[in-house]
């Protein structure tokens, strides 16, 4: 166990990777991340993604680059909404044999997630760590993951969780254990996996309407292009809608804009209301927009 997914992602770059090594992660990505790999001084090499996860062609170039790892979202995929298909996990499973790397895959949605989980795991169990973060579903407070995978590549995490924290508070693991054994909690976030989804489908829609089409086929983020990154965040916040800024999750800062939207917290009636905001912010020539 780790406390959280980014304490997770931090124990693994800094047993896993050395100064100036090579890493293969998704365009765009989670930005702790590319935090955490710049902190390390190692170089990322960015694929590409569709609605169906890493696009082959670019995954099998970035892998043919010498990384020494690889970092996936295989579901709720931040900030994109991609979600791994298992057809598509086979074929990346195919560039991977024989390559001598690892792979990790963080599952930050887990519980949340509308999709089921596709795992690269089950085609290369000896290559992938595999983190599963409950920030999402059992609350951020817990501050609790859980990370697997073959004991070769588990141990020296173990021995390095060892020489910090040396375990994460039995008592918090033993609260989680209680919430994903227990009826009611279970119950709880199955309503909220179906409600997140339905606030996701709601404002997708609602937005296509207007021209503005957005990927992705789970999560609690939706990721929204924009003719103009700084006047879209700046008419949403006139209108007090907070986003978040596109270029943090880019690792190719020549990337088109986008924002980041949390649709999460956005309720079903209020859908209609937000697109229309969001559709002017992300194309100011739609007509009646705000110039």
């Amino acid at each position: 166990m780790a406390d959280g997914a980014t304490d997770a992602l931090d124990l693994i770059t800094m047993t896993c990777l050395q100064f100036g090594d090579r890493v293969a992660v998704e365009h765009p990505t989670y930005p702790p991340l590319l935090d955490l790999l710049e902190a390390m001084g190692t170089r990322v090499v960015p694929f590409d993604l569709d609605d169906d996860g890493a696009d082959v062609s670019s995954f099998s170039a970035a892998i043919n680059a010498d990384v020494r790892a690889v970092f996936i979202q295989p579901r709720a995929q931040i900030p994109t909404g991609a979600r791994l298909t298992a057809e598509r996990a086979e074929r990346l499973a195919g560039v991977l044999r024989e390559k001598d790397l690892i792979v990790v895959e963080f599952d930050l949605g887990a519980a949340t997630s509308a999709t089921p989980l596709v795992t690269i795991g089950a085609q290369a169990p000896k290559l992938t760590i595999h983190i599963r973060a409950y920030s999402e579903s059992h609350g951020p407070d817990l501050r609790l993951a859980a990370i697997g995978g073959p004991a070769p590549l588990m141990e020296p995490l173990i021995r390095r969780r060892h020489l910090g924290q040396g375990w994460t508070s039995r008592l918090l693991q033993r609260l989680l254990l209680d919430l994903l054994t227990h009826p009611a909690p279970r119950k709880q976030v199955e309503k909220a996996r179906g409600e997140y989804a339905e606030r996701r489908r709601a404002l997708m829609s609602e937005l296509a309407g207007h021209g503005v089409h957005v990927g992705g086929k789970d999560g609690i983020v939706a990721w929204v292009p924009v003719e103009n990154e700084a006047a879209a965040l700046m008419m949403l916040s006139s209108n007090g809608i907070g986003v978040a800024p596109g270029r943090p999750y880019l690792v190719r800062p020549d990337a088109e804009p986008h924002l980041a939207v949390t649709v999460g917290l956005l309720p079903t009636s209020e859908a209609p209301e937000t697109a229309a905001v969001l559709a002017r912010a992300a194309k100011p020539w739609v007509p009646g927009s705000i110039h």
